[in-house]
């Protein structure tokens, strides 16, 4: 018997099709996916519901917010914020430390800066944002970019960002500008801290420190959040000893995702209740932006775990899930 060519046969499934086939083609037999996946669950359905979509409760900016940053949002057409982002701001505003826990897309970037500008802009405040990632340090810092761009320069807060790819000559250049925004991740900080005695740049960096913000909370679980609620502690020591105030230290928190946001948020800032300050941190839930609406479906409980999977990217797909 002759040894096949399996090199031929593999070749021959590798090559497409000469006769291209059509979208919706019907020639394999199978029936056409459904359209919803209700319709797909069908008779498994138990209970079935539909959360209309809801209208974004929009508020007007404040006036006393500096003309240049009112103009800078006017001029990247926000002429209004969502009601979570005015509390955001008036938290940051009266001195607060908070968590906000809005849905992803609701506009969280908008709900943080303009007060944490006003703070840069009036009074020389400094922010060190953390973000765990270098790739979304550099989304978010796009953003803010946009934002800054059209505040004219006497008037303009610094924004730098340092990473853990920057030399050291590079981060002392980039601290030498005196920036009032810096975004870091966590482990720049953690090594940054051992040597800071060698930078004045650094020195005056934390001696003027007022907001600290972290994107993401909810990934500060287990031994990374750990890690992170020690160096929020030593970040104090170096205010204190530089001349700074670590009780004026305001933390903001954002995450669209968490489980226990307050109680979090609390253990890594390291904030305790006093008389003075019986609520050191508050948490802002109730979202204020628009949003789609919403089907909720409770199916027969199976053990066919390809049913389950099919459906939950089916679920995906259509953004009903």
């Amino acid at each position: 018997m002759n040894t096949p060519n399996y090199s031929l046969l593999l070749q021959s499934l590798w090559t497409p099709p000469t006769t291209p086939i059509a979208e919706n083609s019907h020639t394999n037999h199978h029936p056409p996916e459904p359209t919803e996946i209700a319709e797909f669950l069908a008779e498994e359905i138990l209970y079935q519901q539909t959360i209309p979509a809801t209208e974004p409760n929009l508020k007007t900016i404040p006036k006393d917010l500096p003309k240049q940053l009112i103009k800078a949002l006017q001029s990247l057409g926000i002429t209004q914020l969502y009601s979570h982002q005015i509390k955001a701001l008036q938290a940051i505003r009266t001195g607060k430390s908070f968590i906000l826990t809005s849905p992803t897309a609701s506009g969280k970037t908008l709900s943080t800066y303009p007060g944490i500008i006003e703070g840069c802009i009036n009074q020389e405040h400094r922010a060190l944002a953390f973000y765990g990632l270098r790739a979304l340090a550099l989304d978010q810092f796009h953003k803010i970019s946009q934002l800054l761009s059209t505040i004219p320069p006497k008037y303009r807060p610094v924004l730098a960002m340092i990473t853990g790819d920057v030399k050291s000559a590079e981060r002392e250049q980039i601290l030498a500008s005196e920036p009032h925004i810096l975004g870091v991740t966590p482990e720049l900080i953690h090594f940054q801290l051992k040597q800071v005695w060698k930078s004045p740049n650094w020195a005056n960096f934390y001696q003027q420190l007022r907001y600290i913000l972290i994107d993401e909370a909810h990934t500060l679980s287990g031994s990374y959040g750990a890690n992170m609620a020690w160096l929020i502690r030593r970040i104090k020591l170096a205010v204190d000893h530089y001349g700074g105030d670590s009780q004026k230290l305001q933390f903001i928190f954002l995450s669209a995702t968490c489980g226990n946001p307050k109680q979090l948020a609390l253990k890594i800032s390291g904030l305790k209740p006093t008389k003075l300050n019986p609520k050191p941190l508050i948490w802002i839930r109730k979202s204020g932006a628009a949003s789609p609406p919403r089907q909720i479906i409770v199916t027969q409980p199976s053990a066919n775990n390809y049913q389950i999977s099919r459906c939950n990217f089916w679920g995906r797909i259509r953004g009903n899930i």
